[in-house]
């Protein structure tokens, strides 16, 4: 292949060799030259404006001479000087510019990217063919494309004609069907306007012939309507001697979505757009702009970018974030609507008003003017005027009363803990530790007690006391394992049942003399509701015990009165963890029963079953073993309808006498003949 053939990639292969051209040619080209074919053409298309005909003929050589190099030819040259269109060769002239008398005829409009660009005017225009088309939606949407404006300077006299497809989209009718007849007068009328716009141009350059612009400016005019939300931009060019140049630099018009939208929520989505619109402008135009205004008729949207303390919802806060990240609030700037050319977007124009309305084209009137005479913006306080604003959201005032608990120390000892066995130990050291400072304490009053100093009875206690107690570095022992696990069972029984104690020492000072097992059917004030109405408590050293008709038997003390434990406390999992390896990982039954030798456990069949089935020990070995799955089964076994012996041949062969111990027995044998069957096991 010579040639590069045109499928989907082809542009982008076109481009990278062009830009590969420039960069291969920037050792012998100028960087004027190499810049040119990076940043003005578009795709096979060339466009730029050079400041004299001397500096165009030569950058008409060197660009040729350049895609040359690239083994690019570059022909269908047009410009606006009859002097560097003299200097191309014929035949890399347009086709309308080969025959043409370039001293006396004049050069013909052409089209530049799809406008309609006079070189003898230096005018853009348009050149409107209206189709016949049937009046549908498929057909007025093919009219209305059909108008190519890609910098909007007809947009609001395209408008109505958007606005028309925007009502029958309304009312969903179909893409070939009939329209209203309403709609179809105000289309008829527009089409009848529309062939006007042909006497509409727009001039080419932004800036007069020898206008030595000292200042540059950028305003962007956005304002919105209940259907229409658009905005507008212009090129301010100040030169030394104070006078005064705009430019119409591009436009855009779009139609509100069919969901209705607030104005508020409009203008601020129309002034969003205006920030985009800058920070393409900023981009693309090789001119170094230094100041940039935005204008808007909407004081509600100045608020709304003015404002640093209300929170807004998430429609108007999220423009609001755009157009503060593209602008900043003192750009912002409030014009009249009748000053503001962005209001022909919002509402759209007649063909005969929009031909007619200068202001489009030439810009506001004051912008003509020095700045002190521009509207003056005032700005209140944003936060008291938004105060009523449906877009902030309220706040919310929520009264909160904080309570600080105090901090129970015994309780985070007891989760410390994850074995029954640890945590007893530490509280036996704690209450051994707890004597002993007691014992230094009382050591101290008595020596400050003279009377008390040769009380032989005294010294007497004191050496008891060290005898019962112990050095504090003894090792633990027996005793003090049970003083701390009664302690611990006495500080939860006292947090879980606080009223049933209190009831119970009631019953048992009203009966001193009784013996235990007389208290256990005195039970009738404790509530129904409570957990141990059924369990006949009494309360033996602190301890709630559960009651019962054991009291004569000659089991333990501990077996026939078990201590009870609420269910939802932490001692409780660490006994039934405990109980649960001390009977091999037993079953729940086989636990319970281990239990009840000295806990009694409120709910105990629940709690049990939830330890076994947390315990990883138990779940692997209680697994389910996994089968192998077994192959389907040979053909031959399950075909139907073959007589018996069909494959297996069988015979029997005996008696043998074979020997067993000291006597003979008879033995018989089987032969079978088995077909040789493939094995399909998997």
């Amino acid at each position: 292949m010579n040639v590069h053939l045109f499928v989907q990639p082809s542009p982008s292969c076109a481009n990278f060799a062009l830009r590969k051209t420039a960069d291969d040619g920037k050792e012998k080209y100028s960087e004027e030259v190499c810049n040119t074919v990076l940043s003005n053409f578009y795709v096979d298309d060339y466009l730029k404006s050079i400041e004299s005909e001397s500096k165009a003929i030569q950058l008409v050589s060197d660009l040729t001479n350049l895609c040359k190099d690239g083994g690019f030819k570059l022909t269908k040259w047009l410009s606006n000087s009859r002097e560097v269109l003299q200097s191309v060769p014929e035949d890399d002239r347009a086709e309308t510019t080969k025959t043409l008398d370039l001293k006396n005829e004049e050069l013909p409009s052409e089209k530049v990217l799809g406008l309609l660009w006079s070189p003898e005017t230096h005018r853009f225009g348009f050149h409107i063919k209206v189709k016949e088309r049937p009046p549908t939606r498929r057909g007025i949407l093919a009219t209305v494309s059909s108008i190519y404006d890609p910098l909007g300077f007809v947009a609001p006299a395209i408008l109505p004609a958007k606005q028309i497809l925007q009502n029958l989209s309304k009312l969903q009718l179909g893409w070939d069907e009939s329209i209203p007849s309403e709609l179809l007068t105000r289309w008829e009328r527009w089409l009848d306007e529309v062939p006007k716009l042909s006497d509409f141009t727009i001039e080419r350059c932004f800036k007069p012939k020898d206008f030595e612009e000292s200042e540059v400016q950028m305003h962007h005019f956005c304002d919105a309507s209940q259907k229409v939300y658009g905005s507008v931009s212009y090129l301010r060019l100040v030169n030394e001697m104070g006078q005064v140049h705009l430019t119409l630099l591009t436009a855009k018009a779009r139609v509100a979505p069919l969901k209705i939208i607030t104005i508020p929520r409009l203008e601020l989505t129309a002034a969003a757009m205006a920030v985009k619109v800058n920070n393409m402008l900023q981009k693309e135009l090789q001119l170094k702009v230094e100041s940039t205004y935005f204008w808007t008729d909407s004081q509600t949207v100045i608020k709304y970018i003015n404002n640093d303390t209300a929170r807004f919802h998430t429609f108007v806060a999220n423009r609001v974030a755009l157009i503060r990240d593209g602008s900043q609030p003192h750009q912002w700037k409030y014009v009249g609507t009748s000053s503001n050319p962005a209001d022909d977007c919002s509402r759209g124009l007649a063909v005969d008003c929009f031909l007619k309305n200068r202001r489009w084209t030439d810009g506001p009137d004051f912008l003509h003017k020095a700045e002190n005479q521009w509207p003056k913006t005032t700005i209140g306080n944003s936060a008291e005027e938004l105060a009523d604003d449906p877009e902030v959201k309220k706040k919310l005032v929520v009264n909160t009363a904080s309570t600080e608990e105090a901090t129970d120390t015994m309780e985070k000892l007891l989760t410390r803990f994850s074995s029954w066995y640890q945590l007893c130990r530490c509280v036996a050291w704690i209450l051994r530790v707890k004597k002993y400072l007691r014992k230094i304490c009382h050591d101290r009053d008595d020596d400050r007690v003279d009377d008390r100093v040769d009380n032989g009875d005294d010294d007497g206690r004191k050496n008891d006391e060290n005898e019962e107690h112990g050095n504090i570095t003894d090792l633990l022992n027996v005793a003090d394992m049970q003083e701390a696990e009664r302690a611990v069972i006495v500080y939860v029984q006292t947090k879980a049942y606080p009223e049933e104690i209190k009831t119970l020492k009631e019953l048992q000072l009203r009966s001193n003399d009784s013996q235990p097992e007389d208290n256990l059917r005195q039970v009738s004030k404790i509530k129904k509701a409570s957990p141990l109405y059924r369990l006949n408590p009494f309360i033996e050293d602190g301890v709630i015990r559960v009651g019962g008709r054991l009291a004569k038997s000659a089991l333990p003390e501990k077996t026939k009165f078990p201590s009870i434990i609420p269910k939802k406390s932490h001692i409780a999992k660490l006994i039934l963890h405990g109980v649960h390896e001390a009977t091999g990982h037993g079953g729940r039954n086989h636990m319970l029963a281990h239990l009840h030798k000295k806990y009694w456990i409120t709910n105990a069949n629940a709690a049990a079953r939830k330890v076994i089935n947390s315990c990883i020990t138990c779940r692997k070995r209680n697994a389910k073993v996994q089968q192998q799955m077994m192959s389907d089964l040979p053909k031959d076994r399950v075909t139907p309808g073959e007589p018996p012996f069909s494959r297996v041949g069988m015979d029997y062969f005996g008696p043998l006498e074979v020997k067993q111990g000291r006597s003979i027995v008879k033995r018989y044998g089987v032969v079978l003949s088995l077909p040789c069957i493939q094995s399909h096991t998997h």
